[in-house]
């Protein structure tokens, strides 16, 4: 088993995009657990836990080496977006081991074989909004990956 171990996400309503798993922006991945609470705690008790996340419409591909520690032969595609104050999350997450997603994105659709992905762009860019959660992503299979909060 790969994966990405613990983290922090920001959960997006799961009708927005048709994904296999639960559909996300990354905060911070590579945690132990209790560290990802402990983050969890710092920017909910700073900032809140509910982000807005304006949606980039131009889809991309997603390389395997995205993070630092990223040892998966996972390719993906979906959609960059930025998030306001994201340097306060980034701020917050510093004290924690992990790796923080210094260019906030959401994969739709993920893939062992990079051929299979086919971005594809939305008419407009959309602005979502994102709920702080804290993850197990053991799992080599992202339909396997579960909220812990």
């Amino acid at each position: 088993m790969v994966g990405y171990k613990y983290g922090l996400w920001l959960v997006y309503n799961q009708n927005t995009f048709n994904t296999a798993h639960i559909g996300h922006f990354t905060v911070q991945c590579f945690m132990n657990k209790e560290d990802a609470f402990k983050l969890y705690d710092k920017i909910n008790n700073n900032y809140g836990n509910t982000f807005p996340i304006h949606v980039e419409k131009m889809g991309s591909l997603f390389n395997t080496d995205f993070y630092n520690h990223d040892k998966n032969n996972l390719h993906a595609w979906g959609y960059y977006g930025s998030i306001k104050n994201w340097e306060l999350l980034q701020n917050a997450a510093k004290e924690y081991f992990g790796d923080f997603s210094y260019k906030p994105h959401t994969s739709v659709i993920y893939s062992n074989d990079k051929s299979l992905l086919t971005p594809i762009n939305l008419e407009n860019d959309i602005t979502i909004v994102g709920n702080l959660k804290v993850v197990n992503i053991n799992a080599d299979d992202p339909s396997n990956w579960s909220l812990l909060n």
